[in-house]
């Protein structure tokens, strides 16, 4: 009899073990689907945030200015124009006033170098092909990464203005097949 119960236990036990696996993994997916689920979601708000961004930065924003533009050089052109002369020269000036900042700079550079140069020229010289080695090493790896970044960004900017355009095409379809019904209508 002892041996009947015993089997009877390793039976149960079996079974609970198998009930419990199989739980478990259903809960497993259950919950994989769920975060599966849960990621796509958040995905789609990312994207449909991002196709919004790139279509009022490079789409809405410039043709409605551009159709202002338009709107106030028809009605009164010569202060239209007046004002873009106004912004030209304020470029121009600031420009100026920056590259003569650099050039300064430089000048005061260029001193304390001729002035270091004429005390110990070995040291100096020495300090210039350190300064010349590191500057290089930096350009090179910073170069290869906007090289890089340019190039993705490229991509990005070509796909999402495709997808933007198709968009654009889409809706001028429908606005067009609602114009044709009513008229017909």
């Amino acid at each position: 009899m002892t041996e009947e119960k015993a089997t009877t236990q390793e039976t149960s036990k079996k079974a609970a073990r198998t009930t419990t696996r199989k739980t478990s993994k259903k809960t497993a997916q259950t919950v994989s689907r769920y975060q599966t689920i849960q990621a796509l979601r958040k995905t789609g708000a990312s994207l449909t945030d991002r196709i919004g961004y790139y279509k009022a930065r490079y789409i809405e924003v410039p043709v409605y200015s551009s159709l202002a533009f338009i709107v106030d050089l028809g009605t009164d052109p010569r202060p239209t124009i007046d004002t873009l002369a106004d912004d030209s020269r304020e470029r121009l000036t600031d420009l100026r006033k920056d590259a003569r900042k650099k050039v300064d700079g430089y000048l005061k550079d260029g001193r304390k170098f001729y002035r270091r140069a004429r005390k110990n020229p070995r040291k100096a010289f020495d300090s210039v092909v350190e300064d010349s080695r590191t500057f290089l090493d930096d350009l090179g790896s910073e170069a290869s990464e906007r090289v890089d970044n340019l190039v993705q960004g490229g991509r990005d900017l070509v796909e999402n203005l495709e997808k933007d355009g198709r968009l654009v095409a889409d809706r001028l379809r429908v606005q067009r097949k609602k114009a044709f019904a009513s008229f017909s209508g």
